[in-house]
């Protein structure tokens, strides 16, 4: 609700001095928008086909109208019952022009075990990662969290658990791929949801 902003310049003397100055020119005031979601709200999965546009899906996931953190839908996820470590989710590519040294990348999402088909007592889990791709779509930096994992920290169904991951973005970087993937290290059921994923380079 601000309005309006007020720049004050003070000059503070140190005690016992008298008859200091300083002389100020060429004050500034620059407003800057919070950086654009890369994602293109593509992240809060607003389809009621149960396909998550925009992104490359593999084994199980789709959107799920009644597991959702707000909007249409969220993007419920589940073992493929395939192999140790096999996963299901989604991926998103987004290009990135004029990387410049020092320039960070975040990814943040929002994830939640559903009552009922919860994954707190297995040893399922749930990934966040970025990954930095050059020209030729190599991978040459990536990073990763765990927005939902009963091995480290106990989990409530039902509960939204909001997690990010951040890092600089090396010189060569052309884009940068998000992931959101259920991994199921044996055969254990239970599905996570996602919702709200953002992707912001500053």
């Amino acid at each position: 609700s601000t309005a309006t902003v007020r720049v004050v310049l003070i000059l503070v003397q140190p005690e016992g001095r008298t008859g200091s100055s300083v002389f100020v020119d060429d004050v500034t005031a620059i407003r800057q928008s919070a950086p654009p979601d890369l994602l293109e709200d593509r992240g809060r999965f607003e389809t009621s086909d149960g396909g998550a546009m925009g992104w490359t899906a593999f084994n199980n996931a789709f959107i799920d109208s009644r597991l959702k953190r707000g909007g249409l839908g969220g993007l419920k996820t589940w073992g493929p019952f395939t192999e140790p470590y096999s996963g299901s989710g989604v991926q998103r590519r987004v290009e990135l022009p004029r990387v410049v040294p020092g320039e960070q990348i975040t990814a943040e999402v929002f994830a939640m075990t559903p009552p009922g088909d919860s994954v707190e007592q297995g040893g399922n889990f749930a990934v966040l990662k970025i990954e930095c791709l050059d020209r030729d779509a190599r991978v040459i930096a990536h990073k990763e969290s765990r927005p939902l994992d009963p091995s480290r920290d106990p989990i409530e169904p039902g509960r939204w658990y909001r997690s990010s991951v951040s890092m600089e973005l090396p010189e060569k970087t052309a884009s940068a791929r998000v992931i959101l993937v259920f991994v199921q290290p044996l055969s254990e059921g239970g599905a996570i949801v996602f919702d709200d994923a953002t992707l912001v380079r500053s």
